[in-house]
C-alpha cells in the first residue's frame, strides 16, 4: 500500500473522525431506499445517518482499522481507485472529505471508478477542501497538494478543478462555502467545496 494511504491506519488509531455532515442533498435527490455507496466511509460518519434515512447504504474504506470500529454496519475493505463492485451497482455515491487525500492520478482513478459503479443517471455527492482553507500548506508534492507530518496527503481544490475532475459527469450543483471557526481565542477559515454530479 502507498505510504500516504497507509498513514490512515495510524490516523484511525489516534483520531475519531466526525462531521458534522448534512445528508439533506441525498434525501432530496435520491429515491427512497436507493442503494448508496459511501466511498472512504472511515469510521462511519455518514453510514448511520444514511441508513436511518432509509437508504440501502454500503461503506468502503482502505483502512482496516477504521472498519474495525464499524462491526455493526455494512462495510467492505477496498480501494477507491479499484472498487470491488460490478458496473452499474449503486444509485448514489457519497465521497465526503476523501478525494483531497489522494494524488492527482489517484483522484482521477477514484472518480472513474465511482462513475463505473453508478447506474446510468446515478448521483455522486462530493465534498473537498478549498484553497482558502486554513490548513493549506505543508510539504509540497504536487500543485496545491501537501504532505503533512502524519504522512497524509492534503489537496486543496478550486471550483474549476472540481468541474474538470467531474468531466465524465453532468455537474448539477456546486457550492463553495467559507466559515470561520474560533479555537483557543483565534479565528480560522474553513473552505469546503461540495458538488452533486450525475452519470
Amino acid at each position: 500500500m502507498v505510504s500516504h494511504l497507509k498513514a490512515w491506519e495510524d490516523e484511525y488509531t489516534r483520531t475519531e473522525w466526525r462531521g458534522p455532515y448534512s445528508i439533506e442533498p441525498m434525501k432530496e435527490l435520491l429515491r427512497a431506499g436507493a442503494r448508496v455507496l459511501d466511498v472512504g466511509c472511515g469510521n462511519g460518519k455518514l453510514l448511520a445517518p444514511l441508513a436511518r434515512a432509509g437508504f440501502d447504504v454500503l461503506g468502503v474504506d482502505i483502512s482496516r482499522g477504521a472498519l474495525l470500529t464499524l462491526a455493526d454496519r455494512r462495510i467492505v475493505q477496498g480501494d477507491a481507485r479499484d472498487l470491488p463492485f460490478k458496473e452499474d451497482t449503486f444509485g448514489g455515491a457519497v465521497c465526503y472529505d476523501v478525494l483531497q487525500h489522494l494524488l492527482e492520478a489517484e483522484r482521477d482513478a477514484a472518480v472513474r471508478e465511482i462513475r463505473r459503479v453508478l447506474v446510468p443517471g446515478g448521483l455522486l455527492f462530493i465534498q473537498v477542501f478549498g484553497r482558502k482553507d486554513m490548513r493549506y500548506g505543508g510539504t509540497l508534492v504536487e500543485p496545491d497538494t501537501f504532505r503533512r507530518h502524519s504522512g497524509i496527503i492534503y489537496h486543496y481544490f478550486s471550483e474549476d478543478e472540481v468541474r474538470a475532475m467531474l468531466s465524465g459527469f453532468t455537474v448539477l450543483r456546486m457550492d463553495s462555502s467559507i466559515s470561520v471557526k474560533a479555537f483557543k481565542g483565534e479565528e480560522f477559515t474553513r473552505h469546503k467545496i461540495t458538488a452533486v454530479a450525475q452519470k
